[in-house]
C-alpha cells in the first residue's frame, strides 16, 4: 500500500530498482541484504523483533525500533517523503514521527495521523486512507510539504488533500519503526501497562524497509518506486466514500459549519447502519468509538452530550465530539466543540462537564492532557455550547481525573479523583478530593471526602487497585449521594460536609449503579423540568463499552444507554427509562391473564428488526423463576436466560451475553420488591446487541452476543407454571 503527498517538485526516475531508488535518501533502514550498511537505529526497544535477508524485519508486537531526529536532517517532519514497504499480520501501530505516524486500526483500515497547525492552533488528526489487507506485501510511501496530501497505495492514489493548516511538530521526539506511540504522555504516574494502552499500538508483520527523503517526490518517482507504470485512480466503493466522509466531517467541524456537520454525520450514520448488531435508538458515534458521556445538560429547550472519540489512539489526543437531541432518542451530530489544539491539552482531552449558572457564558471544565501535566482546564464557549475556546488552566495543584463543579452560596466546588494506582496503604483505594473557588479560575484543594476501597477478592487490577474515576456528588433532598466509577461502578447515600471536608456513607459497602454492565461509566448531571406536573428530574446517561460491530469493514464500538430517570427511593436509587420511549413502541403482540405452562414456553416471538420493548407483569404471592429465553444467533452461546426469581426476590441475565471481566458482583440484582406489593414487573429493551434489564428501578444492561439479524423471544418458567398479570410486546421504530 502506498500513501504519498506530491507537492508539485520536478524529480523524475526512468525505471529505477528499489535500490537504486533507496540509495538517494536521505535517511533509510534497510532489514534485507538490498544493501550493505551500519545498523540505521540508535536504540532497540524491547524484544521480539527477528530479521531475515529476503523478508526483512520481523515484529511480533513485543518491540520496535528507535531512530534519532538528527538522522533525518533538518527539515523533518515539515516536508518531504516517507516510503516503507510492510506486510502487516494484524491491527497495530506501523511508525511515528512527531508530524507524521500511521497504523492500521482493528477493522483493518489504514489511518494517518498527521500534526496539523492552523490559526487557531495544533492538533493531531486521525486521516483514514482506506483499507489494507493482511498478510500481504504493500509498498507505502508518504510524500508531504506545504498543505498538499496525496496517498496512493500499491500504485493506487486513494487519497488527495489539501490540508487546512500546515504540517508541523507539536513536540519532540525520535522516531519509531513498528509502533505508534505518543511522545511522553504527562502520566507518569500510570502504570506501564495502562499507559502502554492509552498510547502505544505495536506493529506484527514485516517490514522490509523505511527510508526518507528531504523532498516530496514527483509522481513519476512514486510510480517507479511502486514498480508500476503509472499511479492509478482509486475505484470509490462505499467504504471508501465514508472515510472521506470522515475526513470532511472533522474540516467541516472545524469550521463550524453545524449544517454540513448534521448532513454528513446522518450519512455516515446511514450507511453504518447496515449492521443489524448496531443500535438505532441509543447514541452511537456515527463511525469509530464513542466513550464516556460528558457536559450532559439540557440548555435552549435541547439535550446536549459530549463524548470524546478517535479511530486508532481512543484516549490519546481525543477532542470532545458534540450530540445534540430533541428527544433524548434521537441525536444529531454538531461540530467538534472542543479541540486538543494547545499545549495544555496537546496530548487529548478527558471528561469535561459543563457550568452553565451565574449569568455567565457557558464553561467547560474538563481533564486536560498538556505538555507539562494532567490538570483542570477551562474553557468558555460564545456560541451557545458549539464550540469552546480561550482555555485557561485553573486546576493545577494536583494531577487532574475527572469531576464536575456546582455552587453552594458564594463558594463553587468541583470534586476529582487522586489515583494511586494501588500504591495507597491498607484497603484505601484512590480519593475523591474536593476543591474550592471563590470565582472559577483559582481553586484550591480542600481535602479528601471519601476513599475508595480495594476489592477483597479482586479479578483485575482496578480492582485490586481500588480504582475510582468520574466522581459525582448530588442532593436528594436531605441527603447526598456520592456515584464513582468504580469496578464495577457503585454508590452511596450518606451526608456531606463541606466544612470538614467528608462524605460519611450510611452504608460503607455502597450498592451498584448497574448490575451486568463491568465498566459502567455515566454522567447524572442532565436536569430539565420533563417531570410530573413540569418538576424537575434529573437524567442519567451510561456507556456500555462492549457493543461493536462493522460494515464493509469500517468499525464502530461503543453505545449509550437508553437515558434514565434518576430518583432516590426509600435510601435506594432507581432508575427508569425515559418515558420518551414509550413514543416509538408500535405494539406487536399483547396477552393477559394466562398461565405460562409447558405449552406456551414452545412459542417464539421472532423480530426480524431486533428492536423491541417488552413488559412482563405477574401477580405476587408466587414462587418459582420465569424470563425469557432471548436468541440473538443460530448457536447456544447466542441465547440469553433474562430471569426473575420470585423466591429470592433478585433477577439477572446469564449466557448469551459478552462477559470482558468475570466481577462475581455481576449478572444477578436485587429486586428490592416489598413483599406486600401486588406484583412484580419486569421490562426488557433490546436494540441490536444491546439489552436491558429493569425490575423496580434496578438495571442490568449487557451486550448480546449473536449477530442480532433476528432476535427471538421465548418465555420460560422453571417451576410447572406462572400465572402471568400481562406480557406485551412493542416493535421500536426510531425515525431515520
Amino acid at each position: 500500500m502506498i500513501v504519498c503527498l506530491v507537492c508539485g517538485y520536478a524529480y523524475a526516475w526512468a525505471g529505477l530498482t528499489t535500490s537504486d531508488a533507496l540509495a538517494g535518501a536521505t535517511y533509510r533502514c534497510v532489514f534485507t541484504n538490498l544493501h550493505t550498511e551500519e545498523r540505521a537505529w540508535d536504540r532497540f526497544v524491547g524484544d521480539g523483533i527477528s530479521f531475515d535477508s529476503n523478508d526483512g524485519a520481523l515484529f511480533t508486537g513485543n518491540g520496535y525500533l528507535e531512530v534519532a531526529h538528527r538522522r533525518f536532517g533538518s527539515r523533518l517532519p515539515v516536508s518531504g517523503t516517507l516510503a516503507l514497504e510492510i506486510k502487516p499480520e494484524q491491527a497495530g501501530g506501523i511508525f511515528w514521527t512527531p508530524t507524521l505516524s500511521m497504523a492500521i486500526t482493528d477493522g483493518g483500515t489504514l489511518v494517518l495521523m498527521a500534526s496539523v497547525g492552523d490559526k487557531r492552533g495544533s492538533m493531531y488528526r486521525e486521516i483514514p486512507i482506506g483499507k489494507m489487507a493482511m498478510g500481504q506485501w504493500h509498498q507505502v510511501v508518504v510524500s508531504y510539504g506545504d498543505r498538499q496530501l496525496d496517498v496512493v497505495v500499491n500504485g493506487v492514489r486513494l487519497l488527495t488533500k489539501q490540508l487546512q493548516g500546515v504540517i508541523q511538530p507539536q513536540v519532540p521526539g525520535a522516531v519509531l519503526i513498528g509502533a505508534w506511540k505518543a511522545a511522553d504522555p504527562p502520566v507518569g504516574n500510570f502504570p506501564k501497562a495502562v499507559q502502554d494502552f492509552l498510547f502505544e499500538r505495536r506493529f506484527r508483520g514485516y517490514i522490509r524497509y523505511v527510508a526518507y527523503w528531504d523532498y516530496p517526490f514527483s509522481e513519476r518517482a512514486v510510480a517507479d518506486l511502486c514498480h508500476v507504470q503509472r499511479i492509478d485512480g482509486a475505484q470509490e466503493d462505499a467504504a471508501s466514500t465514508m472515510y472521506r466522509h470522515y475526513d470532511a466531517f472533522f474540516e467541516r467541524s472545524r469550521a463550524g459549519d453545524v449544517k454540513q456537520v448534521r448532513e454528513i454525520g446522518k450519512t455516515m450514520r446511514h450507511y453504518m447502519a447496515q449492521d443489524p448488531r448496531r443500535p438505532s435508538f441509543h447514541l452511537t458515534a456515527p463511525m469509530d468509538a464513542i466513550l464516556d458521556p460528558a457536559g450532559a445538560v439540557y440548555h435552549g429547550g435541547k439535550y446536549h452530550l459530549y463524548s470524546y472519540r478517535n479511530m486508532i489512539s481512543l484516549l490519546a489526543y481525543t477532542p470532545l465530539a458534540h450530540f445534540v437531541s430533541d428527544d433524548l432518542l434521537h441525536w444529531d451530530d454538531y461540530p467538534i466543540a472542543l479541540w486538543p489544539d494547545d499545549s495544555l491539552d496537546t496530548y487529548g482531552i478527558w471528561l469535561g462537564n459543563i457550568w452553565l449558572a451565574d449569568q455567565q457564558r457557558p464553561r467547560m471544565f474538563y481533564t486536560a492532557l498538556g505538555q507539562t501535566g494532567k490538570y483542570g482546564v477551562m474553557a468558555e464557549s460564545d456560541d451557545d455550547l458549539i464550540t469552546f475556546g480561550n482555555k485557561k488552566l485553573v486546576m493545577s495543584d494536583m494531577e487532574h481525573h475527572d469531576g464536575h463543579v456546582w455552587k453552594d452560596e458564594d463558594t463553587y466546588y468541583a470534586l476529582t479523583t487522586r489515583q494511586h494506582w494501588g500504591r495507597s496503604a491498607d484497603s484505601l483505594g484512590d480519593d475523591i478530593v474536593l476543591l474550592a473557588s471563590t470565582d472559577l479560575l483559582r481553586w484550591e484543594t480542600r481535602g479528601t471526602i471519601f476513599n475508595a476501597r480495594k476489592h477483597r477478592e479482586p479479578k483485575d487490577n482496578q480492582q485490586q487497585w481500588g480504582f475510582a474515576e468520574y466522581p459525582y456528588l448530588l442532593p436528594f433532598g436531605d441527603k447526598y449521594v456520592l456515584m464513582l466509577g468504580t469496578r464495577p461502578a457503585r454508590y452511596w447515600v450518606g451526608t456531606f460536609d463541606s466544612d470538614k471536608p467528608a462524605f460519611i456513607p450510611d452504608n460503607a459497602e455502597g450498592m451498584l449503579l448497574d448490575y451486568l454492565n463491568p465498566f459502567h461509566c455515566f454522567n447524572p448531571l442532565t436536569v430539565d423540568a420533563a417531570g410530573p406536573q413540569g418538576s424537575q428530574r434529573r437524567i442519567i446517561h451510561a456507556l456500555q463499552l462492549y457493543a461493536s460491530g462493522e460494515v464493509g469493514g469500517i468499525r464502530w464500538s461503543g453505545t449509550h444507554v437508553t437515558p434514565r430517570v434518576l430518583e432516590l427511593v426509600d435510601g435506594r436509587l432507581t432508575q427508569t427509562p425515559v418515558p420518551e420511549l414509550d413514543k416509538l413502541r408500535k405494539l406487536h403482540s399483547s396477552s393477559v391473564n394466562f398461565r405460562l405452562d409447558a405449552a406456551v414456553q414452545k412459542k417464539f416471538v421472532t423480530l426480524e428488526d431486533g428492536r423491541a420493548d417488552v413488559v412482563i407483569e405477574v401477580p405476587n404471592g408466587q414462587r418459582g423463576i420465569f424470563g425469557f429465553h432471548i436468541a440473538s444467533g443460530t448457536n447456544s452461546a447466542d441465547t440469553a436466560v433474562v430471569f426473575f426469581d420470585l423466591t429470592s426476590n433478585r433477577f439477572g441475565v446469564k449466557g448469551g451475553i459478552k462477559v470482558p471481566v468475570d466481577y462475581p458482583e455481576l449478572g444477578d440484582a436485587p429486586a428490592f420488591l416489598p413483599q406486600d406489593s401486588r406484583s412484580a414487573s419486569m421490562r426488557v429493551i433490546i436494540d441490536g446487541s444491546l439489552i436491558e434489564v429493569f425490575v423496580n428501578g434496578q438495571s442490568c444492561t449487557g451486550v448480546l452476543n449473536g449477530d442480532c439479524s433476528t432476535i427471538a423471544i421465548r418465555p420460560f418458567c422453571s417451576t410447572g407454571t406462572i400465572d402471568v398479570g400481562s406480557l406485551t410486546i412493542w416493535n421500536i421504530q426510531p425515525k431515520m
